[in-house]
């Protein structure tokens, strides 16, 4: 640390530390300014051997921001435990996020992707984002989850408070949210995770709906649809067919339309409808 000078100049070559059984150094020069008013980050990466963090600007003495964030390959299952202990998620993931305002009232914009997403080891595909967050608002441009063949989209916004120096707020105010979600899949993974009673499932499945309410009280409109459908349950011995089935959501209720199931007779090669 060199005093000397206006700004004061703090240059660490060798930096290590542990986080959550993760180790962490520097991949290299870690060269920082300081002055008056606080903090100026001139350049600041940290490696864990496979992704990097970096951050460059200024972050003051009151505590106001104005600094980018840079992420580079980085696993994101240690940084997911600074927030929630347990949460079954992994990733690979990439962003860049440009921060202002303070620590209590942060606003940034960001994009970035989130590769070889997992949720509880079943794997949910490819994701990229891009978000603009400023006074507890959430704006969701575009999030696109490619799960091969699935396709899922997602934009809106919702109020989510993502103050760093309060402990005892409400991360989720109840404050209105809206988010169009659209999807189209063949495959249903994510259905045998959720419905171990369910031995097997396919056919071709789109839907389209918009999120309303707030988080403690969602309502949920729109369509889905199922074509060249099929379901069986491991407790029950036939397979239900459906050639098409269409459901409507409104407010949180769910209607069934134009649904004919029936159970394919493979001895005498004719359908049975129920």
């Amino acid at each position: 640390l060199w005093y000397a000078t206006y700004p004061s100049q703090l240059r660490l070559d060798t930096l290590r530390w542990t986080l959550f059984s993760q180790q962490f150094s520097n991949a290299g020069p870690v060269r920082v300014d300081i002055d008056s008013l606080g903090y100026n980050f001139l350049s600041s990466t940290i490696t864990d051997g496979r992704g990097q963090f970096g951050i460059a600007g200024r972050i003051n003495y009151d505590e106001t921001l104005l600094a980018s964030v840079n992420l580079q390959n980085a696993q994101l299952e240690p940084w997911i435990h600074l927030f929630q202990d347990n949460l079954p998620v992994t990733a690979v993931a990439s962003c860049r996020v440009n921060l202002q305002g303070d620590l209590d009232h942060p606003a940034f914009v960001g994009i970035g992707s989130l590769d070889s997403l997992t949720y509880n080891s079943l794997g949910l595909g490819d994701m990229t984002f891009g978000v603009r967050y400023a006074d507890r608002k959430m704006t969701v441009d575009s999030v696109v989850v490619q799960s091969n063949p699935g396709v899922y989209l997602a934009e809106g916004s919702f109020y989510v408070d993502l103050a760093l120096t309060q402990r005892t707020i409400e991360r989720l105010p109840r404050l209105p949210m809206s988010l169009d979600v659209s999807m189209s899949d063949s495959v249903f993974n994510l259905v045998y995770m959720l419905l171990p009673s369910v031995e097997d499932m396919g056919g071709q499945f789109h839907a389209a709906f918009k999120l309303m309410g707030t988080p403690a009280e969602p309502h949920l409109d729109g369509k889905a649809w199922l074509k060249n459908g099929r379901l069986k349950y491991f407790d029950l011995r036939d397979t239900v067919f459906t050639d098409s089935a269409l459901a409507t959501m409104e407010d949180n209720q769910i209607v069934l339309d134009k649904v004919e199931t029936y159970v394919y007779d493979f001895r005498n090669k004719k359908k049975s409808y129920a």
